[in-house]
């Protein structure tokens, strides 16, 4: 195991914050206190909020927020079914999960966002 030393942080040094922000009106409710909790540590940095469109709304406004970052990506299996149909044209390039590769720790769907995206079951492990 690797032992990190811990680092005190100047909360003057730190000049700009992104969050991403949670998918859901009602859990961008609930961390509203955490965002003001933040601007508070860091008074002088500039907090910017990444969130879906239809979340935007319960941030506009907020003191503890300096600028919101719509993020609009469409959900692959939505893409799929686009495709499917003929309204979406069939992209220049494709990515995969290497079947001989995979830790199956699940950071695909988490980053992706989509929950399409899952580990594989393999003989060498989830």
């Amino acid at each position: 195991m690797r032992v990190v030393e811990r680092k005190v942080i100047d909360p003057d040094e730190i000049q700009r914050i992104l969050i991403r922000g949670v998918n859901w009106v009602g859990d961008a409710v609930m961390t509203t206190p955490a965002i003001a909790g933040i601007r508070k540590t860091f008074p002088r940095a500039k907090i910017s909020l990444l969130v879906k469109p239809w979340v935007a709304g319960v941030f506009e406004g907020s003191p503890d927020i300096d600028e919101i970052l719509i993020y609009d990506q469409e959900c692959a299996a939505e893409s799929r079914r686009k495709r499917k149909r003929g309204l979406l044209e069939e992209p220049s390039r494709r990515v995969f999960i290497n079947e001989l590769v995979c830790e199956g720790c699940g950071d695909c769907s988490t980053v992706s966002n989509c929950l399409s995206v899952e580990p594989l079951e393999t003989e060498l492990g989830r």
